[in-house]
């Protein structure tokens, strides 16, 4: 759904702004103003996709507004607002900005930088969402600000977005915030996030080499089964000899013939088994356990011990 920031004016004359998500800014003006809101500007900023809604922690939803002020109004509005062809095409055609870990690097390169030269939390935070152009982080740095502003720890709003900000970066903010060492704990974190990605892009390296050559290596095997192995055979039999392939061989194909029969039993199996690992990485416990496996890893152990863990 889309993301809109809107300024307005109220009845009273007062000018009020906020981050809302709606359908479409039609139906936003139209639910305004059945609420005694004036439009000034709206921008859109972003927009979620087509997944299940997720609020955000310090921002309030269009709907949670609107229904403090006068729900009936709402619905009446919402009823008779529909989006046009055009409308629904822009908003199919639209996709969230996915956040890469490179954008959380320099997010917290700039942050760092602008902590050493003094510069308070908000005042930091304000300064990179102005020169942020990934639309998905700014909102989340939006939202982080929101609850800088309200009096709350960055690391509590970073927790609620615990699918972006890794673990083990959260809590180093922690730290740093609770102890008030938190551009020592910056600079730390800077550090981590780039042996992360110097060392996942080693591993990649060295993975996706060995993984292209196991997929040849099977490609090869599976034409040999189906193919060269039959002819094989065929050419044995209409030549009349007595010569027979050896038995593991026979048997091997044997075994590959009764697996093709049956090939989308070993694939749900381990379709299944992959989907309930990445469900289970993706729950809280999960997630932590994902990271601590990692932590306890040879080669993400040391990753982690040079930047200071014990």
């Amino acid at each position: 759904m889309p993301e809109y920031i809107y300024r307005a004016v109220t009845s009273k004359g007062q000018i009020v702004r906020n981050r809302v998500e709606d359908v479409n800014r039609n139906t936003l003006i139209k639910k305004l103003k059945n609420n005694d809101l004036l439009p000034i500007s709206i921008v859109q900023v972003g927009y979620r996709g087509n997944k299940a809604k997720v609020n955000r922690r310090n921002m309030l939803d269009i709907d949670d507004i609107m229904k403090q002020a006068d729900s009936a109004n709402i619905m009446q509005g919402r009823a008779t607002a529909k989006p046009s062809i055009k409308e629904r095409i822009n908003l199919a055609l639209s996709r969230e900005e996915k956040i890469t870990r490179r954008d959380i690097i320099i997010f917290t390169q700039n942050f760092y930088i602008l902590k050493k030269a003094n510069f308070n939390n908000i005042h930091a935070l304000s300064t990179i969402i102005d020169s942020t152009d990934n639309l998905s982080l700014r909102g989340v740095l939006q939202d982080i600000l929101a609850g800088v502003e309200s009096g709350e720890y960055m690391y509590t709003t970073m927790e609620y977005y615990s699918n972006i900000f890794p673990y083990i970066y959260i809590n180093m903010i922690k730290v740093g915030e609770l102890s008030g060492s938190l551009t020592k704990s910056l600079e730390q974190a800077v550090k981590y996030m780039e042996d992360v990605d110097s060392t996942g892009s080693r591993l990649r390296k060295i993975i996706i080499p060995n993984v292209l050559q196991l997929v040849a290596i099977l490609g090869i095997l599976i034409f040999g089964v189906a193919y060269i192995i039959p002819l094989i055979q065929e050419a044995f039999a209409a030549s009349g000899t007595t010569q027979q392939l050896p038995a593991i061989t026979v048997g091997f194909v044997d075994f590959c013939n009764k697996l093709f029969e049956v090939w989308y039993i070993p694939v749900i199996l381990i379709a299944a088994i992959v989907g309930a690992v990445f469900a289970y990485v993706n729950t809280p416990k999960g997630r932590y356990n994902f990271h601590y496996f990692k932590y306890k890893m040879p080669i993400f152990r040391q990753t982690y011990l040079r930047n200071g863990f014990r």
